[in-house]
């Protein structure tokens, strides 16, 4: 059930605090010439766009990790889903991720 309940609370929830972070920035930057916005605001897209890239690739391994555990469960190689993946599984995936 909650799970079900923030399918729909999220999305108003992202609107509500992108607004107001939008509303906020807008206050902060109110007398700022424009050219020192764009400045400001091209460098903290740079930073933004590359803690966006290592977080979203950052989720992979573990992804990666899930698939393989899933399968060794599937084929009877592990017992139970209690256990936790063998080292080689969590190996390949941390090396998977850097490669």
């Amino acid at each position: 059930m909650k799970t079900v309940t923030f399918i729909f609370v999220s999305p108003l929830l992202g609107f509500v605090l992108g607004s107001f972070f939008m509303l906020a920035v807008s206050w902060i930057y109110f007398r700022t010439p424009p050219s020192k916005v764009d400045r400001r605001f091209r460098r903290l897209q740079l930073l933004s766009a590359g803690l966006y890239s290592l977080v979203h690739g950052g989720n992979d391994a573990q992804k990666t990790i899930g698939i393989i555990w899933m399968l060794l469960i599937a084929t009877g190689y592990a017992s139970s889903i209690a256990d936790a993946p063998p080292l080689w599984v969590t190996s390949v995936a941390a090396i998977y991720r850097w490669g």
